[in-house]
């Protein structure tokens, strides 16, 4: 199926298009991501993707769980059976469990024991394999998107499913789990438009007055209604279209849940009819005959055990143990114990065929090592591999390898394999000891769209696609404390490490968690979702980056800020937000949802502190993030860290030779010292005036970019603040440069934008703080109006006119506000700007 698409045509707007063609507004600039930044610049004759081609997605395949175990039902508590202790038997195998004490092992008597062993061991193969297979089988990092990975992730839910069913894995109560970002529907949107137009109708209102205000009265009466003419127009249109849109079934909305349930019973009926519970869970052991690592569940070990014999005493075992020979020895000393208390001198039989094959085992030499790692003294030096037996541990040797025998290697054990984190993943594994390594792009290469949240002139918060978002961590997940340094299970322990949890499990279950240790210094860890059991755990590092809308596709992507594996901070899930930057008194912090990182299945959330010398990707991100949201209130930045960025601009433009990257770079002291002497400048008409002489230098000398960055892209309350010192200054210095730096202000930091135009004036004040009420915008705007002569009050009605249609133009080439005055030509104003501002009784307050 191919692309669908519609070709622009004049007159067209972004969100007509999409109520129009009944697409969702937010799917529509996620697919053409190049108007994400400024989704009203669009031309004529040039294409749009409707809808992508879709994929056909397969359907998990729902496996039957595995059967119960066979044989007897659950015996009663302490209930042994089996012959005597004086009499001999035959012994055709032995089972040994990891995590047992040395004399804690099971002696199979009998063949069908065997075989019931061996069945079971079977089919938890099978389920290890289809898990194996599903790792295998995760997308590819360079290749992956979201579809393909809740696509995968179902497929993996669908493998716990029969996990829970089959009493291998035991599942935590789920809890419904909602998307991290909604989908506005286009109503939204439009209603949006509508309130914007309305509160702009609202505004223009106020522009006539019988007093002198601008130009003729009466004439400013018939601009004020022309323009309100035009509004009403485009109001109708969208209320058309909107009733249009509500009366097609065709439009399709997003925002569905993606709660999981689980439904499974974990009780059986015994013979009597009694309900029991089963205890989910599984154990890993060695079964001598086979020379292979199995795993059977809990469940199965429970009912069986009563059948099994044990040795009343392993004298033999322990001293070879304390000899600290190797497997083979250890393995001889058991079978001689197995000799003198359950075989008894008996010749022939499955014994003596089990005895004859059992010197080539290897697996012993690692049972070997997990027990004389237990024994070993605390002080003493071992060159053994750290032995896992924790329950993590032996999850991750259940679900990463096909065959036990892969365990056993001619050295440590150790293996490169890959992980499933959503996406597949290389990692270094060291199965044995429990531990891996991995790194990867997360939730994969090109990153999933940064959502910014703001609030709508209706006061409701809307998501915005801005960018792509990604993050490039390392993951170290190990069982031992402290040893989370050192790759390889052959290091040297000079003091025995104790297990913890190691987060492993996380990468078992269908989702992934972040989270912070404040009890590890602030380490940020990670954690699975799906079954109980999942610990928290490890250490993740690495950066989080983004790429801007207009370089989605050519992964240029820029590092925002590091996670270190200390001094990250705790953020609770919920917040509504995707990422905030937050100023507090140790400096800024960058908190991130750990779905924007982890993708589909995520929750929670960290906070990664930011140098004050890194700021500046993420000042860029804010300042662009403004603008689409046409200056708007941002819930993604706090009011401090806010107003920090604001008040870092401005001092920028006060100081010669000083880059905007590095003002922002100065830190909180730096610029609250700053700004607490700026109280000096604001009362003194001298050093004001220095002052808009050098905002006018660097205005003029930076042509419209600083450091890279638009002069569009500055805070109103920047703007603001640059406004009112260079228009309160301009009679007191009187020079063209000064007036010639006003009008680039206006010019290019307000480009096409109403909404910034109104936050400008309410803003125009010495502190930058935000006036309410229509009085201050119009008090403002006579400030502006006083100094304008002749020809530049018209042309500055015209570029008030501009602004208000609200759109860009097509060429994208800004309108000037009004043409300034140079030679004799700005001489011969200043008498009636003189004029003009003792008329206007607010001009210097």
């Amino acid at each position: 199926m191919s692309n669908k698409t519609y070709v622009i045509k004049e007159g067209d707007q972004l969100l007509k298009i999409a109520l129009e063609q009944g697409v969702n507004y937010i799917d529509l600039l996620e697919l053409n991501p190049a108007y994400q930044a400024n989704p009203n610049l669009i031309h004529s004759g040039e294409t749009l993707i409707l809808s992508a081609e879709e994929e056909t997605v397969e359907e998990p395949e729902t496996k039957p769980a595995i059967a119960e175990p066979a044989g007897s039902s659950i015996p009663a508590e302490g209930c042994l059976q089996g012959k005597p202790a004086c009499q001999g038997e035959d012994v055709c195998d032995v089972l040994v469990f990891s995590d047992d004490e040395p004399e804690h092992y099971y002696v199979l008597t009998t063949k069908e024991q065997q075989s019931l062993v061996l069945e079971e061991a079977e089919q938890m193969s099978v389920l290890a394999a289809d898990f194996y297979d599903l790792t295998m089988a995760a997308p590819k990092s360079d290749s992956a998107d979201k579809a393909a990975i809740e696509a995968h992730r179902a497929k993996k839910q669908k493998w716990l499913e029969r996990a829970y069913q089959s009493n291998v894995l035991s599942p935590e109560k789920l809890t419904e789990e909602s998307k991290t970002h909604q989908n506005k529907s286009n109503d939204d949107f439009a209603a949006n438009k509508i309130a914007n137009l309305t509160e702009r109708k609202q505004i223009l209102g106020g522009y006539y007055s019988d007093n002198y205000f601008w130009g003729d009265p009466e004439s400013v009466k018939t601009f004020r209604d022309r323009l309100i003419a035009d509004i009403n127009k485009e109001i109708a249109e969208f209320e058309r279209i909107r009733e249009n849109a509500s009366k097609e079934s065709g439009v399709k909305e997003n925002g569905s849940s993606n709660a999981q349930t689980v439904g499974r019973d974990s009780s059986t009926t015994n013979k009597k009819g009694s309900e029991t519970r089963v205890k989910a869970g599984f154990r890993e052991a060695v079964l001598i005959s086979q020379n292979k690592v199995i795993y059977v569940r809990v469940s199965f070990l429970e009912n069986q055990k009563a059948n099994w014999r044990k040795v009343s005493s392993s004298p033999s075992l322990k001293a070879a143990l304390l000899s600290k020979k190797d497997g083979k020895a250890l393995l001889g000393a058991m079978l001689k114990d197995i000799k003198r208390d359950i075989v008894k001198g008996a010749n022939g039989g499955l014994f003596n065929n089990l005895e004859g094959t059992l010197y080539s085992n290897k697996l012993m030499d690692e049972k070997f090592k997990e027990w004389k790692f237990k024994v070993d003294s605390a002080g003493s030096s071992s060159e053994d591999a750290n032995f896992a037996v924790s329950g993590e541990a032996q999850l991750a040797r259940f679900c990463f390898h096909t065959d036990a025998k892969s365990l056993v290697k001619p050295k440590d054990g150790e293996k490169n394999g890959e992980v499933d984190l959503g996406i597949s993943a290389g990692a270094e594994m060291s199965l044995l000891e429990g531990k891996i390594e991995a790194s990867a792009c997360l939730p994969h290469r090109r990153g999933y769209y940064l959502y910014i949240t703001y609030l709508d002139a209706s006061g409701k918060d809307v998501q915005y696609p801005f960018g792509q978002f990604r993050a490039e961590l390392k993951l170290v997940l190990s069982c031992f404390v402290g040893a989370t340094g050192s790759v390889g299970a052959t290091a040297t322990v000079h003091t025995k490490p104790k297990e913890q949890s190691s987060g492993l499990s996380a990468l078992v279950g269908s989702g992934m968690n972040l989270d912070v240790d404040n009890k590890a210094g602030g380490a940020l860890t990670v954690k699975g979702e799906g079954f109980a059991g999942a610990q928290a755990g490890g250490q993740v590092s690495g950066a989080l980056q983004w790429e801007a809308p207009e370089n989605i596709g050519k992964d240029k992507f820029d590092a925002l800020v590091e996670v270190v594996a200390s001094g990250n901070v705790a953020f609770g899930a919920g917040a509504g937000v995707e990422f905030t930057l937050k100023l507090t008194p140790d400096g800024f912090e960058l908190h991130c949802s750990a779905s924007m990182v982890l993708g589909p299945g995520g929750s929670g959330g960290f906070g990664a502190k930011v140098d004050f010398t890194k700021l500046w990707p993420l000042a860029k991100v804010i300042w662009g993030a403004l603008a689409v949201a046409d200056y708007r209130t941002l819930q993604c930045v706090d009011e401090v860290a806010y107003r920090y960025l604001s008040r870092a601009a401005y001092y920028f433009f006060t100081v010669p030779s000083e880059a905007l990257e590095d003002a922002v770079g100065k830190g909180f002291e730096f610029i609250d010292s700053w700004w607490d002497e700026q109280a000096a400048v604001w009362s003194d008409r001298e050093l004001r005036c220095a002052e808009a002489k050098q905002l006018a230098k660097t205005i003029l000398d930076g042509q419209g970019k600083y450091s890279g960055v638009d002069q569009n892209q500055l805070q109103p309350e920047t703007i603001g603040m640059l406004m009112d010192t260079l228009v309160q200054t301009f009679y007191w210095n009187s020079e063209e440069q000064q007036e010639k730096a006003i009008v680039m202000l206006l010019t290019g930091s307000i480009g096409h934008s109403w909404r910034k135009f109104e936050e400008v004036l309410a803003h125009m004040n010495p502190q930058g703080k935000k006036q309410s009420g229509d009085q201050a915008l119009f008090d403002n705007l006579d400030r502006i109006n006083a100094i304008l002569a002749g020809d530049q009050q018209e042309q500055f009605n015209d570029w008030i006119k501009w602004l208000s249609e609200g759109e860009d133009d097509i060429n994208q080439r800004y309108l000037l506000a009004f043409t300034y005055k140079t030679g004799p030509a700005f001489q011969n104003k200043l008498s009636l700007v003189a004029q003009q501002i003792s008329d206007v009784p607010s001009f210097y307050a």
